[in-house]
């Protein structure tokens, strides 16, 4: 075989498509539709999906005081209070958290009801970006009641508090903001698609 074999061969087997043809009956009814989704982001599994869901099932249920998590009293010389920005904000809270639930569910379920995907997060971005600066807005979340500590232990303790949950909230925020422009971003160039 010489160097010209790989030019030939290729003349010939187009010489013969175009002399004999039937290579028009498979593109003939074609069509870039009927290619296979690309997927844009990789998906979690179904192992992990159906963890997601099911602790979103059980954060759900212990928001609703369905399922009490046991507190161990009297132990460090303080107990923790709620402040009464969590009893405002319970059925908003209970929203997001049922809507994240849903989103949860579509996505390890139907993975393919983008449109569906794509409303639940940006609803559940929404609402918990909204939640967050109400909570943020509050300033207060826990109070410190000391039952045996010392109370400038227990002030010490407050402040440590405030200022984790302060940054716990504004971290969350950010996360759920970042998560959910992910999820837009899948959902705009899916329907550009």
């Amino acid at each position: 075989m010489g160097r010209d074999d790989g030019g030939r061969t290729t003349t010939i087997v187009f010489a013969l498509v175009e002399r004999y043809g039937g290579f028009e009956r498979y593109f003939r009814d074609w069509r870039p539709s009927d290619l296979p989704e690309v997927e844009v982001a990789r998906e979690p599994g179904h192992f992990a999906s159906a963890v997601e869901v099911a602790l979103g099932v059980l954060i759900l249920l212990w928001w609703a005081g369905l399922m009490p998590i046991p507190m161990m009293a009297g132990t460090g010389g303080f107990r923790l209070e709620l402040a009464p920005v969590w009893a405002q904000l319970f059925w908003p809270v209970f929203g997001v958290l049922a809507v994240r639930l849903a989103y949860n569910v579509v996505r390890w379920l139907r993975p393919r009801w983008r449109w569906t995907r794509g409303v639940l997060a940006i609803v559940s971005t929404v609402g918990a970006i909204i939640v967050a600066v109400l909570l943020y807005r509050a300033g207060h979340w826990v109070t410190v009641v000391p039952t045996g500590m010392a109370a400038e232990q227990a002030g010490r303790l407050q402040e440590s508090l405030d200022l984790s949950l302060r940054i716990g909230i504004v971290a969350s925020a950010l996360v759920w903001s970042w998560q959910g422009l992910q999820e837009g971003w899948r959902w705009l160039t899916g329907r550009r698609r």
